[in-house]
């Protein structure tokens, strides 16, 4: 019984360790994982509520057979100002495909001057992330080079 407490300890800082490693793992492109988009919105936005609707009816308007799902967050690491989300891709192309359609079909979220910018980051990006709460290994090292696919 004696052990036990010790079991315990060794378990929990090895466990620990791997967690620490795991969230300072360099980020990398994962084209075939399943996908987010970030929409970062403008500065004059207010809580994101109306961008958030808009996107929603986008989708519903243009997706409605995918199932894209719409969230905001605040997360004061991406940006001052609420973030959407739109979950569901299953890979990178579906999600580029979405971006490439915002910029066809012009809706209303894009043309005024609610979205500042469009993220489209693999899953696992996106939980290291949140996990660390900085996004700057993202957005400067691997965002550039997925903006130039779009």
């Amino acid at each position: 019984m004696k052990t036990l407490p010790f079991l315990f300890l060794f378990c929990f800082f090895h466990l620990s360790s791997i967690a620490q490693t795991d969230a300072s793992a360099p980020m990398k492109h994962a084209p075939n994982e399943p996908h987010v988009l970030l929409i970062l919105s403008h500065e004059s936005l207010g809580n994101g509520d109306d961008m958030a609707q808009e996107v929603t009816r986008y989708n519903a308007v243009y997706f409605n057979e995918k199932g894209y799902t719409t969230k905001r967050y605040k997360m004061d690491y991406i940006s001052s100002k609420p973030v959407i989300f739109v979950t569901g891709f299953e890979n990178f192309d579906a999600c580029k495909d979405y971006i490439k359609s915002i910029g066809k079909n012009k809706p209303n979220f894009d043309q005024r001057g609610m979205s500042e910018a469009y993220w489209p980051v693999s899953v696992t990006n996106f939980n290291t992330i949140v996990r660390n709460k900085d996004a700057s290994q993202f957005e400067n090292k691997i965002l550039p080079s997925l903006l130039d696919e779009l």
